[in-house]
């Protein structure tokens, strides 16, 4: 299987931009109040970016044996996906208004970016293991 680990790394690096952008894209369209068509098929297809990013995730800790709740940084990255999801569910389905939807998204948008942090230096502080 190590004979995949450049294309499925390419597969979960595309998926993970498109997530963190299918994210910003619906909340823009949301606050724009566009037609709501629209944004229900950005919902949909990000759906779809999210379960292939995340079957990419589980077969690169497969191929390079590194696993969440053994090496730190992973566990991080895991806890922090949660936390993505948990707030892109509050963003869809549980905002009463314009400002609680704004705060949501922006934090929703702000985990992604540690997210992508803690991925890209393999630390567990992400962008802040540089103060350290």
């Amino acid at each position: 299987m190590i004979e995949f680990y450049d294309e499925v790394r390419q597969v979960h690096w595309l998926m993970a931009f498109a997530s963190g952008g299918l994210l910003f894209i619906h909340g823009l369209i949301h606050l724009s109040q566009a037609g709501h068509l629209f944004s229900t098929s950005v919902r949909y297809l990000r759906y779809g970016v999210d379960t292939v990013l995340i079957t990419a995730a589980l077969m690169l800790t497969n191929i390079v044996q590194q696993f969440p709740f053994i090496d730190a940084w992973l566990t991080v990255k895991f806890l922090l996906l949660m936390v993505y999801l948990f707030l892109s569910h509050i963003m869809l389905y549980n905002t009463r208004n314009q400002r609680q939807y704004v705060i949501v998204w922006g934090l929703a948008l702000m985990t992604w970016l540690f997210i992508f942090s803690v991925a890209k230096t393999h630390n567990s502080w992400g962008i802040f293991s540089m103060l350290f």
